[in-house]
């Protein structure tokens, strides 16, 4: 019977195998080699380290960063910009008996101009913010209606003129607290507040009457006031200036889509102060060059969709949708009748309420000094 004797384990740095030597009976030796290690208990060899893209991919976002807040440089905008805009108010006698007496609309008002917006860095994560723009009108219409019972019933003078060389104008000075910076995964959130102003200056011309009833209107209503027969047309010459000023408050976010390429969302809340003054031809009772006034308070909500494409040098394209709608409770109007000596007296009418909306779209090109 053999017997065998266990020698050591010898560890073969070329071949990773283990192996025992074994000592027989006889004398002779031989090598068997150990089993193999389950699967299971087999050392892992370890993976190089790969290096993640993360840090690629920070370095350009940070190379193209559009915060002035981060990167200590002035940024601005400066874009091609079109409107459409509507404006309408409704007055009523003081006794709110009936409650539209006249109504006047200023209908797809279509306007072209330019758009210019800037940040400067103030501070770590404030910056100061300004816009201001203006637009001509290129088309539109304005359509004036007086009506002798509530629920605008028993309209009984309608005249419809074109709208002859109008504009428009906006401004806003105001403060940017960046709370979060804008990454790949997450938005980046500002706050903003500030004084704004818009300002709308309307006129019509050529204007002709499309509806003349003077039999529904009392005269209590209509005074002196007869309309002109229907088909009658004339030059209007009328001009109505709108102002609107006062306080915003807003927010941003801005969402990293590709490293050079952004969404931006903005809001704002508006509180603003309303006053009006026209000069009004298509009324021969009224005094000149101050028809009739309004004022009272409203407030406005604006709204804009930014889409940003990014140099390495941190210009760029902006595409831009933007729409507001603005409104106002009642307040005052003051209608001035031109006697026959030319004294103006005042009327105690009340203004109802004025409504203004607007949609637009701009392109422009983005640059940082």
């Amino acid at each position: 019977m053999k017997h065998l004797w266990l020698g050591w384990v010898l560890l073969s740095a070329a071949a990773p195998a283990m192996e025992m030597t074994v000592f027989d009976a006889d004398g002779s030796v031989r090598q068997v080699p150990l089993p193999a290690a389950p699967p299971e208990q087999q050392a892992v060899p370890a993976l190089p380290a790969t290096p993640s893209a993360a840090p690629a991919v920070a370095g350009q976002l940070a190379a193209i960063n559009p915060m002035p807040a981060s990167t200590g440089r002035m940024r601005h905008t400066l874009a091609l910009l079109y409107r459409n805009d509507n404006l309408d108010w409704r007055i009523a006698p003081g006794d709110e008996q009936p409650d539209t007496l006249s109504e006047l609309s200023w209908h797809d008002l279509k306007l072209a101009g330019l758009e210019w917006r800037a940040q400067w860095p103030l501070a770590p994560h404030w910056s100061l913010e300004t816009l201001l723009a203006g637009a001509s009108e290129i088309g539109g219409s304005v359509r004036d209606s007086d009506y002798a019972l509530s629920d605008r019933q028993a309209e009984f003078s309608r005249s419809v003129a074109e709208v002859d060389h109008s504009h428009v104008a906006d401004a806003a000075l105001g403060l940017r607290l960046q709370l979060s910076e804008s990454r790949l995964a997450m938005p980046g959130v500002a706050l903003t507040g500030g004084v704004v102003w818009h300002e709308q200056t309307l006129r019509a011309s050529r204007a002709r009457q499309e509806v003349s009833r003077a039999d529904l209107c009392p005269p209590s209503l209509c005074n002196s006031f007869t309309p002109p027969p229907v088909g009658y047309g004339f030059d209007a010459g009328s001009q109505y200036r709108a102002d609107w000023r006062g306080g915003y408050l807003g927010a941003q976010l801005e969402f990293w889509l590709q490293p050079a390429l952004s969404l931006r969302l903005e809001y704002q809340y508006q509180r603003l102060k309303y006053h009006a003054e026209a000069n009004w031809a298509l009324r021969s009772e009224f005094a000149h060059p101050l028809s009739f006034s309004h004022d009272t308070w409203g407030h406005n909500h604006q709204g804009q969709l930014a889409l940003n494409f990014f140099a390495s040098d941190g210009s760029g394209w902006q595409l831009a949708l933007s729409g507001s709608q603005a409104r106002t409770g009642s307040g005052d109007a003051e209608v001035r009748w031109a006697d026959s000596g030319g004294v103006a007296q005042g009327s105690g009418l009340r203004l109802q309420a004025v409504n203004w909306r607007s949609a637009g779209i701009s392109l422009g090109y983005s640059s940082t000094f």
